[in-house]
């Protein structure tokens, strides 16, 4: 049986709304909390709405004062916290932090290190999403060395397309090629010597993005972001985005929250474009998920099952 915890006590280290949100949460889960803050956001109301607060970076600029880690960790420690709450964006993705919590037996509510490391890597997001069948927008794995090989990519995948040269006028690096014709002409410029990239050209994409949340047991579940849930999709489609994405955080082996974000063009074709750690906390408008609630309970370990044995986030809230 996987351990479950209660969490007493949460430090949280957000500002502003972002803050008021997991305070507002964190007290409907009865759990204690202590905000930081520094001199200059006396005036924010965060602080206020925590049972206990400190101010952390004093004497220092507004935006050197918010980023002492050190300090965080010893605020931690000194209350006996049983986790950190880094809100979203930046602290999120932070390696350091979620490295020195790990290090002081700090819960982070929030992606692992090894995680963390995979998000920031494009490269290595992409190469796992290739290796689960995940469409991928077509390019060339490596630099091409003549137009010919432009001419092939294109003949191939399909035009349009673009090519990025590694040298040349700053106006004509990157180009957006509808033609064999095209390409002919701008192997008569001076710089169509140079090494490019070629990477397929997608006419007026969708970005979309899928929420998935995982537990310690092997249950997922997903649902739009925010701002994808006003398209119009099929059903189907947002079934085959969403599947991609739990196979993407299953191979990862990811227990958390996740956004994976993909590019879907008119002839509703999907394309992998990348995994992050940041949390659309706007999310509970369009699917009635608590997001903040649901980030809390997961790091409590508690399981993403539904009364019936099906998988589902509202079990969390």
């Amino acid at each position: 049986m996987k351990e479950r915890k209660h969490f007493k006590k949460i430090v949280v280290i957000e500002r502003g709304k972002v803050a008021n949100r997991i305070l507002k949460a964190c007290k409907e889960l009865g759990i204690y909390t202590i905000a930081v803050y520094s001199e200059h956001d006396v005036h924010s109301s965060h602080h206020l709405k925590a049972d206990k607060a400190y101010v952390i970076g004093k004497g220092r600029k507004p935006f050197q004062a918010c980023f002492d880690i050190e300090e965080m960790i010893e605020i931690a420690k000194h209350e006996q916290a049983d986790a950190i709450h880094p809100g979203y964006g930046i602290w999120m993705e932070n390696l350091k932090l979620s490295k020195r919590c790990r290090e002081e037996d700090i819960v982070f509510i929030g992606p692992r290190p090894t995680h963390i490391e995979l998000f920031n890597d494009k490269a290595a997001a992409r190469a796992t999403a290739a290796t689960l069948g995940i469409p991928l927008v077509p390019d060339t794995p490596t630099l091409v060395q003549s137009i010919q090989e432009a001419i092939t990519f294109g003949e191939e995948t399909g035009y349009p397309i673009i090519i990025k040269t590694t040298t040349g006028y700053k106006e004509k690096s990157i180009q957006v090629v509808r033609s064999k014709e095209e390409l002919l002409e701008i192997a008569k410029h001076p710089y169509s010597g140079s090494k490019m990239y070629v990477t397929k050209y997608l006419e007026r994409p969708k970005h979309i993005t899928i929420q998935v949340l995982a537990d310690r047991y092997g249950e997922f579940t997903y649902f739009l972001g925010e701002e994808s849930s006003y398209l119009l999709l099929s059903t189907t489609l947002i079934h085959q985005m969403g599947q991609s994405a739990i196979r993407l955080m299953k191979a990862i082996d990811c227990h958390h929250i996740g956004i994976i974000e993909f590019l879907v063009t008119p002839d509703y074709r999907y394309y992998f474009s990348e995994i992050n750690t940041r949390v659309q906390f706007a999310s509970r408008r369009k699917s009635g998920v608590d997001i903040i609630r649901s980030q809390i309970r997961l790091a409590e370990g508690f399981p993403l099952v539904s009364m019936d044995g099906n998988p589902s986030v509202k079990t969390v809230l």
